[in-house]
């Protein structure tokens, strides 16, 4: 039996500065504001000075973004990472108008990453252990292939990263993101460290200005990320949906792009009900949302909205939560949503509200301008990985053991003063 409480935490778009300095203020906080000390292992040093000798030294600190001609980004992480780095792939792709953009991704985001008409190649890395394997990296980047800009924006894993960037980008300006204790080894390979100020910026706003310093540009960009709208996946998500005379419009979505030589307006819609989107599942066993608590919340909800339909799903591991999630509803207007990525990112950019953990589809929706109802077991996390640009309310476990001793009643509530914000 799990054990809910109602005295959780619970933040909007209006409380941003707040939980930054509740951050700052708590232990985990006060401890990350302590004189750095510096940890570079014997091997890695080694690894990294060898790779900084390497590397062409008469590279030029600064490029003009007409002479940039391929850029190579490192983002072989999760699917939310990736959605955070499109504003930069799209700030890159207007204003350095000569050049490729090529993406290194993961078995995760590949999928996400070949679509996306901004990237030219996508390569997926391997997770091969060992410093040979990290060399010979298999990533089919052909030869001949020589990059101006590098960017690494991975946060583990990065003496592979580095070696990846000098074996790719040997001439090039490499980047990556600032880290304290490494500092001095990092500086052998990569030119420039980003800075992310703790618990005050979200990632999206650090990743978006992380090449401007080395094109010469001094003003801040303002994070514009998009989803791309699949138009076989929208087919499919509109068979689906006009069968169970639910709606579905995702042409006027503005942070939406479509493949190269289709119209947003041509995409296909269909008229009915409005819908939600319940997701159960995270990346992290502890993040995940149980059947019960899923279930008790969303039995609320149907029953306080009979005009609106309930979709819960999750990724194919926990296919035995959801299913038994909408059994346990027992409800007319709940059903299961199975199907591909790109249908997934479909659906929940058409929904008129998101219920999820802290997982990618929170950036999946907030980037389609969604409303989200999500679950976090970290304050850390709210304040630098919150639905970035849309109305949400980030409920704060008490642990961070889980995120189910969140009450279900607390979760219905919130989700109902979205759905409907003009009562509440």
């Amino acid at each position: 039996m799990i054990q809910y409480t109602t005295n959780i935490e619970i933040y909007s778009e209006a409380d941003r500065a707040k939980v930054a300095e509740l951050y700052l203020e708590s232990a985990v906080g006060q401890r990350m504001q302590l004189p750095v000390v510096k940890e570079n292992s014997f091997l890695r040093t080694i690894v990294f000075s060898l790779l900084g000798m390497a590397t062409n030294k008469r590279t030029p600190k600064q490029l003009s973004p007409n002479h940039v001609k391929s850029v190579l980004i490192f983002r072989n992480d999760a699917i939310g990472d990736y959605i955070l780095t499109t504003p930069l792939i799209r700030w890159l792709a207007e204003n350095c108008p000569n050049a490729t953009i090529d993406v290194v991704g993961s078995e995760r985001n590949k999928t996400m990453l070949l679509n996306d008409p901004f990237v030219a190649n996508v390569y997926t890395a391997t997770h091969k252990r060992g410093l040979l394997a990290s060399w010979n990296s298999g990533l089919n980047i052909p030869s001949s292939k020589k990059y101006d800009l590098v960017l690494c924006l991975t946060h583990t894993a990065m003496t592979k990263a580095a070696m990846r960037a000098v074996k790719f980008g040997k001439g090039a300006i490499r980047i990556t993101h600032k880290h304290e204790a490494r500092y001095d080894i990092y500086s052998k390979v990569f030119q420039q460290q980003i800075e992310h100020v703790v618990a005050y910026t979200h990632w999206t706003e650090t990743i978006a200005n992380s090449a401007a310093a080395a094109l010469g540009v001094h003003s801040r960009i303002a994070p514009q990320a998009y989803i791309t709208l699949v138009p076989d996946a929208v087919k499919n998500v509109v068979a689906k949906l006009s069968a169970m005379n639910i709606g579905f419009d995702v042409r006027n979505i503005h942070n939406a792009v479509v493949p190269k030589g289709i119209k947003k307006s041509e995409l296909p819609f269909c008229v009915g009900k409005k819908y939600v989107v319940v997701n159960v599942s995270a990346f992290d066993k502890v993040r995940r949302w149980a059947t019960e608590p899923c279930a008790e919340t969303v039995q609320q909800l149907c029953e306080k909205n009979p005009e609106i339909h309930f979709f819960i799903t999750g990724g194919p591991n926990d296919a035995e939560v959801y299913n038994a999630a909408v059994q346990a509803v027992n409800h007319p207007n709940c059903s299961v949503w199975e199907d591909g990525l790109m249908e997934l990112v479909a659906i929940v950019a058409g929904a008129t509200l998101l219920i999820t953990p802290d997982t990618a589809v929170v950036h999946m929706a907030a980037t389609a301008g969604v409303p989200v109802v999500s679950l976090y077991r970290k304050l850390i996390t709210i304040a630098e990985w919150f639905p970035y640009n849309t109305k949400f309310r980030a409920l704060l476990s008490p642990t961070e053991d889980t995120v189910n001793c969140i009450h279900p009643d607390l979760i219905a509530q919130q989700a109902q003063q979205l759905l409907w914000p003009t009562q509440s």
